[in-house]
């Protein structure tokens, strides 16, 4: 039993309950930016970020009657929290959530190998957002062994979760080859 964290929408939906979880569907069109083809009544829509606003994707996962909207980022970003337009968020009845591309590969992975449905259960969990912002806020240095020693920090700080451990190390190499870019330019 894998847990994932995943950082929950701007307009407070509460989180779907069921016996056993609820059954996690991927969502057709995958970037949900135009009306469902499949079927995903009373399921957790998985769908891929991008190509359309986060309201978009929500409002045409709940007319297909999902429970609630999982929305996988498309790189190795940092989670936020996922929000919608004023007028959306009239018509926005089902909760939402944003988890890492590393999840979501993971939960793609085992509906693929699984010969029963893939079920989730949600739980919210208030502590995870300020972790999260502050990786998103951290003032990176610019050199590369300070880069290398702040990321060390972080993790260390950060090591009961290896999503955040994962994406500490992503940023610092992309920061890294950013540099050297900046180097070769030179």
């Amino acid at each position: 039993k894998d847990s994932f964290e995943f950082l929950t929408d701007s307009w407070g939906g509460l989180l779907p309950t069921g016996a056993g979880g609820l059954r996690l569907m991927p969502s057709e069109p995958a970037d949900a930016c135009s009306p469902l083809t499949n079927q995903v009544q009373g399921m957790v829509c998985l769908t891929m970020r991008g190509g359309c606003d986060f309201g978009t994707k929500v409002l045409n996962a709940q007319d297909a009657g999902a429970s609630m909207v999982l929305v996988a980022n498309s790189n190795h970003g940092a989670l936020q929290r996922i929000g919608a337009t004023s007028d959306q968020l009239e018509d926005i009845r089902v909760s939402g959530g944003m988890i890492t591309q590393a999840s979501s590969e993971a939960l793609r992975e085992a509906m693929m190998t699984s010969s029963e449905p893939l079920r989730v259960s949600m739980e919210a969990d208030v502590g995870q957002s300020g972790p999260w912002l502050e990786l998103v806020l951290w003032e990176w240095p610019e050199g590369e062994q300070e880069l290398r020693a702040s990321a060390r920090k972080l993790k260390r700080k950060h090591v009961a979760s290896m999503e955040r451990v994962e994406w500490i190390e992503a940023e610092m190499l992309r920061r890294i080859d950013e540099l050297a870019g900046k180097k070769e330019e030179l």
